[in-house]
């Protein structure tokens, strides 16, 4: 399975037809940790806008999850509110990611004429500039799905995408179904760049040690391959979204806020008043785990549907 397939060598149709029910699946089965982030970013955003300098703190990541469980009528089941929406859109949009990626992807043997000691650099360089042009294409359709599943994830009452969306053109237009696409793009861009780029070069460091590169008394490949994806993956999904998640508590907070006349800027500041830096921080630990654990898996099968895929 590591053998280098080219573009051209790979069957379309597979690729997109078996990559379409594995991203679905995984997107199903990871979607209970986006409602959890989702609902601590946004949490009390309402009485946020009072002029008293209150510093709150959102709840545990347990307090939430048993919140939602209580509360929903479906029980364990209101972890998955929000999901259809995002499985008919995030399904195309993770598709044009891969296109995107696979056009862009710079193959290991073309970094073998770089020196050893570069390698890591030029492997994470590369990783990092293919994410990030993956990442701003799959915004277009990524931007309305946020929107409104977000705020089925949130809004007290369940409502149904026709309700959000006719609410949203009666109030904002269409243009409301892209409110904070440019915090996606900042928010998007440097988390493809930084996460693939993390994972890229911690592939080569992990690759590079000696339990690992031991041939007698060292690990398998099976479990060198193993640890190294694991490890770069969960390392990625840590520093990604460390990075930017200040950027996506306010564009979360932002795109199901009904208040149209909110900007970025009054955004974070409301945030800021009422929650102080911490508040930036807010769902931290559940997209940590999302990003580790989409990464680790999307390059998992990523590599095995274009082994699949080959043309023979």
């Amino acid at each position: 399975m590591s053998v280098v397939l080219e573009w051209s060598e790979i069957d379309k149709v597979i690729f997109f037809g078996y990559g379409t029910v594995w991203y679905s699946t995984l997107t199903i089965l990871l979607h209970p940790m986006t409602l959890l982030k989702c609902r601590q970013q946004v949490w009390n955003r309402a009485s946020a806008s009072s002029g008293t300098q209150r510093w709150q703190h959102a709840p545990t990541l347990a307090q939430t999850w048993h919140s939602v469980v209580r509360q929903s009528p479906h029980g364990v089941f209101g972890l998955f509110r929000g999901v259809g929406i995002i499985v008919s859109l995030a399904i195309p949009a993770r598709l044009l990611y891969i296109g995107v990626l696979e056009w862009n992807d710079v193959e290991d043997h073309q970094v073998d004429a770089v020196a050893s000691r570069n390698r890591i650099v030029a492997t994470s360089v590369a990783g990092g500039l293919a994410g990030g042009v993956a990442a701003v294409a799959a915004q277009i359709l990524v931007v309305p799905m946020d929107v409104i599943s977000q705020r089925q994830m949130v809004d007290p009452e369940p409502q149904t995408v026709r309700n959000i969306v006719s609410e949203i053109r009666r109030t904002e237009g269409w243009r409301g179904l892209y409110r904070g696409f440019g915090l996606s793009i900042a928010n998007g861009l440097p988390a493809g760049i930084v996460w693939w780029s993390t994972y890229s070069g911690c592939q080569h460091w992990i690759q590079g040690l000696p339990v690992v590169t031991k041939q007698d008394d060292g690990m398998s490949p099976t479990t060198s391959k193993v640890v190294t994806q694991i490890g770069s993956g969960i390392t990625a999904g840590l520093v990604a979204a460390t990075v930017t998640q200040p950027i996506d508590v306010v564009k979360t907070r932002l795109q199901v806020d009904h208040n149209r006349q909110h900007s970025y800027g009054k955004v974070a500041h409301t945030l800021y008043r009422s929650a102080g830096l911490r508040g930036f921080y807010r769902g931290l630990g559940p997209r940590a785990g999302y990003l580790a654990l989409w990464g680790t898996c999307l390059s998992s099968l990523y590599e095995l549907l274009r082994y699949v895929s080959r043309i023979e």
